[in-house]
Order: structure tokens, then C-alpha cells, then sequence
């Protein structure tokens, strides 16, 4: 568990404080995250016909959404599961995608500053995190 202060303090950081300072699904993400986990993406957008959060950390992908008069819904999805991503800019309707061995995650209605962002998270090494993510196992030959 980070503080809520930790949060906002990262988003200053990725200049994104004025998006998303605010949001109703930063007080459940902080109760989630581990304080060995860094966030390097947040992003607000449409995903499954709902208004969700999207944060990539060094560890996972987190899908929040926190409505403000009920309780939320979490999906998270491990970095190293991921296996390709895509951004589009059309008009007003960008989107960001992501995709794994099994499913397809896209975001849609997402700012048009963030697409860069979404990228770089990306690229940035994944973290193994005891309780977060699991390292893979080798196989000896």
C-alpha cells in the first residue's frame, strides 16, 4: 500500500496532475499498489463500454474503475504477459492496445499527450515483485 500523496506526487512528475489529480479511482489504487511499484502511465478512456483508469506500473496493468457511490471493479494483468502494443490517433478518438498470448485490452477515448507515454511505459524494463508478479522459470536443457 502507497499513500494517495505518493500518487498525486507521481503524477506531477509525468505531468499529468492536471488529467487526473482528482480521479475517484486513486484512493482504491493506492490501497493496491506496493511501495516497490512504480507508476509510469495513467490514463482515463473507455474499456469494456465502461469509464475506467488505466495505470501501467513496472509490474502490472491495472484497469480501475471507481465510481464515486459504489464499490470498484479491478483488473490487473502482468507486464511480461504482454506481447504487443499499438496506439491510434483518429480526431478526438484515440486509443491505446495492448495484447497478450490470450486477449486484446483496448482503451478508447483516451487524451492525444498520453499516446508518447503509453509507449515508453511500455518499453521500460518489467519488475518482479514478490506478491505482484511472478519471475518465469527457466527451463534447464
Amino acid at each position: 500500500m502507497v499513500s494517495k500523496d505518493s500518487i498525486i506526487k507521481r503524477l506531477q512528475e509525468l505531468y499529468l496532475y492536471s488529467l487526473y489529480g482528482f480521479s475517484s479511482e486513486l484512493k482504491p489504487l493506492a490501497m493496491m499498489l506496493k511501495p516497490e511499484e512504480t507508476a509510469n502511465f495513467f490514463c482515463r478512456g473507455i474499456y469494456n463500454g465502461v469509464r475506467q483508469m488505466l495505470v501501467i506500473t513496472d509490474a502490472r496493468i491495472i484497469f480501475i474503475n471507481a465510481p464515486r457511490l459504489s464499490s470498484g471493479v479491478v483488473n490487473v494483468v502482468n507486464r511480461d504477459a504482454v506481447r504487443g502494443y499499438s496506439v491510434s490517433k483518429i480526431m478526438f478518438n484515440n486509443s491505446v492496445r495492448f495484447s497478450t498470448d490470450t486477449d486484446v485490452y483496448e482503451m478508447t477515448r483516451v487524451p492525444g499527450k498520453i499516446l508518447d507515454l503509453f509507449e515508453w511505459a511500455l518499453e521500460q524494463p518489467v519488475k518482479y515483485i514478490s506478491g505482484v508478479s511472478k519471475k518465469k522459470k527457466e527451463k534447464k536443457e
